[in-house]
């Protein structure tokens, strides 16, 4: 039986918007307001910085694309029981708009690459792995556009569906625990930790759609108890220094993290100190997809021209060239959808010419 359509009007269809434009942005800031742009890494050497960075994960960063995995999954699921028609036209359409995004933007830094080498009268060369480990792995190495590992995560989540609907609905609360407390306890390694990341909060926005539960309703009946947890295990999680490598209490307080995040969010939309508009929603897509292969030359930047900057200086410089980074990337979307619409649709995973408030960064 097809569940009741989603009200785009309505307080959770907004809070979405408002999540995903805050998120992306976020995802930019944990990207580059991190200690370890520069050369030689020491976190005695820049506490100020080092402290932004981690006060910032522990109460923010991490949270950011599991939040796009529980709106993913609530969005996704449009049946009680499992329908093929409905499932293949789903399909289909996630592998129309995202498969074209993923090919554009992974492939993006290794352009940058191989001109950058031309540039210096290099000649490049590349391997099978070359053009396959930037789809397939993890890494944080130049040419991967890191960050897309989630579009690459959910569309293959989404291809599991059907088994993750038939969990669901025959052992529930027992996929969601299992999920749950694997997610929590990994801290080996950031394949395992992603994977697992997407499999529990796309499981948990699926099941919150499928058993018909707001979660921006729920989220904010639970705020009175979880806030006070998320202040507290935020601080642990700070006082350890978790930034460079998942932890259990990291893990934990993005748990806790998402739900808070949307019920704070929620209030900011109600109270009107928010107000998302579609070409908004486009531009922080366009920045999220774009952001990430800049910060090799940034690092470069650090290492010719400023390498003994001091530790104020460089919190400030990072920050600055954060907002730079969002604000160009920002108005590049503008005039490239106001100058050439179609390649501003289809690089950003649209029907070229359409019209309809987008409400779904990638889903």
């Amino acid at each position: 039986m097809p569940l009741s359509p989603i009200d785009r009007t309505a307080l959770t269809s907004r809070t979405f918007d408002a999540v995903k434009f805050i998120a992306a942005i976020m995802v930019v800031c944990s990207h580059y307001i991190r200690q370890e742009i520069m050369p030689d890494f020491d976190p005695d050497a820049a506490p100020l910085t080092d402290f932004i960075g981690q006060f910032f994960f522990a109460f923010t960063a991490y949270a950011m694309v599991p939040m796009f995995f529980v709106i993913s999954g609530y969005l996704f699921c449009r049946t009680e029981t499992f329908d093929r028609t409905v499932y293949t036209r789903q399909m289909k359409s996630r592998l129309k708009r995202l498969g074209t995004v993923a090919v554009v933007f992974v492939y993006f830094p290794l352009v940058l690459e191989i001109a950058g080498a031309l540039f210096h009268g290099l000649s490049p060369q590349f391997t099978i792995a070359s053009f396959t480990a930037p789809l397939l792995s993890y890494s944080e190495l130049f040419p991967q556009n890191t960050p897309l590992w989630y579009i690459r995560d959910l569309l293959i989540l989404c291809a599991l569906s059907p088994l993750i609907h038939c969990l669901l609905r025959r052992i529930p609360r027992l996929w969601i625990s299992l999920t749950g407390t694997l997610y929590v306890l990994t801290f080996y390694g950031y394949g395992a930790t992603h994977c697992l990341c997407g499999i529990f909060f796309f499981s948990v926005g699926y099941w919150l759609r499928l058993y018909s539960y707001d979660p921006v309703e729920l989220s904010r009946k639970l705020l009175p108890i979880l806030f006070p947890l998320y202040i507290l295990l935020g601080t642990y999680t700070v006082s350890r220094g978790y930034l460079y490598g998942f932890s259990r209490a990291m893990n934990l307080n993005t748990c806790l993290s998402v739900p808070v995040l949307f019920a704070v969010m929620s209030y900011a939309v109600e109270r009107q100190y928010i107000r998302i508009t579609a070409t908004m929603l486009e531009a922080s897509f366009f920045v999220y997809l774009l952001h990430h292969p800049f910060r090799p030359y940034l690092t470069d930047f650090y290492a010719q021209h400023m390498p003994d900057i001091g530790d104020k200086p460089f919190a400030l410089s990072l920050i600055a060239f954060t907002i730079t980074l969002s604000v160009t990337l920002i108005c590049t979307y503008i005039l490239l959808k106001r100058f050439c619409p179609r390649i501003a649709a289809i690089i950003t995973g649209r029907a070229p010419g359409a019209r309809k408030k987008i409400t779904e960064l990638a889903s």
